[in-house]
């Protein structure tokens, strides 16, 4: 398994030099008495290491096989080539299975009561994105066949079993404004709106919260709060990567700023009331 162009990398604390020690390698783990453990070409490995010096000695020996490793994602920031495995005392315990693609993403119902109900999607598309509950019977979703492009938006009626494309153009994270009978996409030119009735078109509401989009897409429509005021998205942005933003689709529009940090913000939803956002970071 090649590991493209992941490295392992020493990083000396006291006077911040960095230098690689490890080429197409993954998961080094410094051992005392044993060396430094990675992962390479499908093996964990262990190769003589001075902590002090921060150098490797010799030639790496094989210790084990078919560990699982994380090797895929839906994004590249998910491709962490993790590799399943701990060392304590003198045992060292890993995780069969070998690599680990991503896998194609199930649409389920799960009710109040924790039953899960698979749904089958008319047309094909094994992977889901951000899909949004219109009503008791109609779930807006994206489909992305086996890995490939997002298709365009559309709607799933549970009771007829039949889905209706909103859109001639792909969209990732299309999220409904059930209070205006609309859909919301966000491109790299801006927000625009899809009408759910699906006679087609679209209305650009809003310019891009990112000024060098253009180039590529840098915003992701979420979720829309309870009441219908707010949209919060997440922006990529050069400094901070992902950012938490809102715009006001009640008022004169605008951005808003809410969680902005060196750390990658994501997935913001509101709370029933709309006096919470919960959000990973």
């Amino acid at each position: 398994v090649s590991i493209g162009a992941r490295s392992v990398v020493y990083w000396n604390l006291a006077d911040g030099s960095t230098r690689v020690l490890l080429e197409d390698a993954a998961d080094a783990r410094y051992v005392e008495g044993l060396g430094l453990l990675f992962y390479r070409g499908g093996l964990l490995r262990v190769v003589a290491f001075d902590p002090d010096r921060g150098e490797t000695a010799g030639v790496a020996h094989a210790l084990a096989d078919d560990l699982m490793f994380g090797a895929g994602g839906p994004s590249p920031g998910e491709m962490t080539a993790v590799v399943q495995y701990a060392v304590g005392g003198d045992a060292l315990v890993y995780a069969t299975g070998g690599v680990q693609t991503a896998a194609p993403g199930r649409l389920e119902i799960v009710s109040p009561e924790g039953e899960r109900t698979p749904l089958e999607v008319p047309g094909g598309g094994r992977g889901f994105f951000g899909p949004g509950v219109l009503d008791a019977n109609r779930v807006l979703l994206t489909r992305r066949p086996d890995g490939g492009a997002a298709l365009p938006p559309g709607v799933l009626d549970l009771q007829r079993n039949t889905f209706a494309q909103l859109s001639a153009e792909s969209a990732w994270y299309t999220q409904p404004d059930p209070t205006r009978g609309r859909a919301l996409h966000a491109g790299a030119a801006g927000i625009r709106a899809l009408p759910l009735d699906g006679s087609g078109g679209f209305e650009w509401i809003a310019g891009s919260p990112v000024e060098t989009a253009g180039a590529a897409l840098r915003a992701y429509v979420h979720r829309v709060s309870p009441d219908g005021r707010l949209l919060a998205l997440l922006v990529n942005q050069d400094e901070t990567e992902g950012d938490i933003v809102f715009y006001d689709l009640a008022g004169d529009g605008g951005y808003r700023e809410f969680a902005v940090t060196p750390a990658a913000e994501g997935y913001p939803s509101f709370s029933p009331d709309g006096e919470w956002l919960v959000y990973t970071s």
